[in-house]
């Protein structure tokens, strides 16, 4: 024959202030990892932008100077080489 055994404990206790006090103390740590979480998310938006103006703006210079070197020519890639050159020593910043 099983036999069952079954115990129900309970406990009393106060907790007193430390809960609300490890409560808040993790609210503020949440806070702050959002206000982090937000800056890296603005940081990773503008730095997609400021790269999709710059191949804008590369584009637009080549299709500008092919109508002086015409395109696909040998002075119209070492103009758009020596551009890239200059962007990449640039403050890309402003």
């Amino acid at each position: 024959m099983a036999q069952t055994l079954t115990t129900n404990i309970v406990i009393n206790a106060r907790t007193g202030s430390g809960f609300a006090k490890v409560g808040a103390t993790l609210t503020e740590m949440g806070m702050i990892v959002n206000g982090i979480s937000q800056q890296l998310i603005n940081f990773g938006e503008e730095s997609v932008r400021v790269y999709r103006e710059y191949e804008l703006s590369m584009r637009d210079a080549e299709v500008a100077l092919s109508t002086t070197y015409g395109r696909g020519t040998q002075q119209l890639q070492t103009v758009m080489t020596q551009c890239e050159l200059w962007t990449d020593n640039a403050d890309m910043t402003a």
